[in-house]
């Protein structure tokens, strides 16, 4: 909904209707309003929501105004969103989220269905799983299929949004909309925001992601080494937000158990809890295991593809040098399948864009080809695009003490 003619009355019932600014509409008259707004009374020109019903869930809102703004005037008292409330008589909910402030402009972006960290936790993590700040989705800013009410507070309030030099904002403002319904998540959310950053996928780690290379001759795993057992396993990603209903459905974020002590029979599912904490500029999946970790096991942390955006249109998209590796992997494999019985270090190498970064010697390339096939067929999860981080935890000290119990 884009406030640009003239301010109506908002309309009663379930249809809410949108007030509007009034504009001049030839680019002189433009021009000409500006030379005297400079001097003149600060007014807003545009609120932009985008539609009146219908509003998609991440929408940033946009307020454009005739002069610079003081960001110390922007809170959200002098701007206010609210949601109405259960019993439809008035807008009482804030809606949480955050102001950025540009010149003239003013953008507000609603918080994300995010998981949230509790503050009485001087560890800094989420809230328990099953409470009720647990859930994403009643974390967002914007609720499904609900009306909403903007005010932006002028004169003759006492503390109005205020331009940079001081003047107040005109008068008071107001509009309204609607939210969209849940489903489909298509209408839901909008990709405006993230369209030139999909698909999904993370950028970095913690523990970092080390995937065996040409560099060490294929001849390392277990990934990053030394890694503390008491850890939350980090994605960072992208700024494309991901469904917090698929992170936490079951499967789609694990981590494994690869072996312990090299002993491969050990190889198991880690309980804990997969959260997504997001907003407009960066994603964090972070997997909290229940209890520390057994010491020297080596673990890989999966994203499926089920792992979708908040519109559930692009999968989450595998680790880009793992795929790599795999890609190299199976030419081998099927080079091998074509002439058994052949050594590895005669066999043909792979197309180059594969192995770019690999020597030229005949003699070194076999060296890596024997190699490739011994990782993947030894330890298959190094070659697994889906492992976004596979690690191995250091060897803890063990404290020897002793209990003493006395009988009565």
């Amino acid at each position: 909904m884009r406030i640009s003619k003239q301010w109506g009355r908002v309309a009663a019932g379930t249809a809410v209707a949108a007030a509007a600014v009034m504009m001049i509409p030839s680019e002189r008259a433009d021009a000409k309003a500006g030379r005297q707004n400079r001097a003149g009374a600060l007014r807003i020109t545009d609120i932009d929501v985008g539609l009146v019903a219908g509003v998609r869930q991440n929408r940033i809102v946009e307020f454009r105004m005739t002069q610079p703004i003081d960001p110390s005037t922007v809170t959200p008292a002098t701007i206010r969103i609210r949601a109405q409330n259960e019993f439809g008589t008035g807008f009482s909910k804030q809606v949480p989220g955050t102001f950025q402030v540009t010149g003239s402009a003013v953008r507000f972006f609603p918080r994300l269905p995010t998981h949230l960290r509790d503050p009485a936790k001087t560890d800094g993590s989420f809230y328990q799983p099953g409470t009720l700040q647990d859930d994403a989705t009643k974390n967002a800013g914007f609720q499904p299929s609900t009306n909403h009410e903007i005010t932006v507070v002028g004169s003759p309030d006492l503390s109005p949004v205020r331009s940079k030099k001081g003047r107040p904002l005109n008068r008071t403002y107001t509009t309204r909309f609607t939210t969209s319904p849940t489903t489909p998540k298509t209408q839901a959310f909008t990709t405006d925001a993230y369209s030139d950053a999909p698909p999904p996928g993370f950028e970095f780690s913690n523990p970092p992601d080390k995937v065996a290379s040409a560099v060490d001759n294929y001849a390392r795993h277990g990934g990053t080494q030394d890694v503390p057992s008491a850890i939350d396993v980090t994605l960072f990603g992208n700024k494309v937000p991901l469904s917090p209903a698929n992170v936490r459905q079951s499967g789609n974020v694990t981590l494994t158990l690869l072996s312990r002590h090299d002993d491969a029979s050990l190889r198991k599912l880690m309980a804990g809890v997969p959260s997504v904490e997001q907003n407009y500029d960066t994603v964090r999946l972070v997997f909290h295991p229940t209890f520390p970790l057994p010491d020297v096991g080596v673990f890989a942390m999966k994203v499926s593809k089920n792992v979708r955006d908040l519109t559930e249109t692009y999968d989450f998209k595998n680790n880009a040098e793992r795929l790599r590796l795999r890609d190299i992997y199976e030419f081998m494999v099927a080079a091998r399948d074509m002439a058994p019985g052949t050594p590895p270090e005669q066999l043909p190498a792979p197309p180059i864009d594969l192995i770019y970064d690999w020597p030229t010697d005949p003699v070194a390339r076999g060296i890596l080809q024997k190699n490739v096939l011994i990782l993947g067929d030894t330890y298959p999860d190094e070659v697994d695009p889906r492992v976004m981080v596979l690690f191995t935890v250091q060897d803890e000290p063990v404290s020897h003490g002793s209990l003493t119990i006395n009988f009565l």
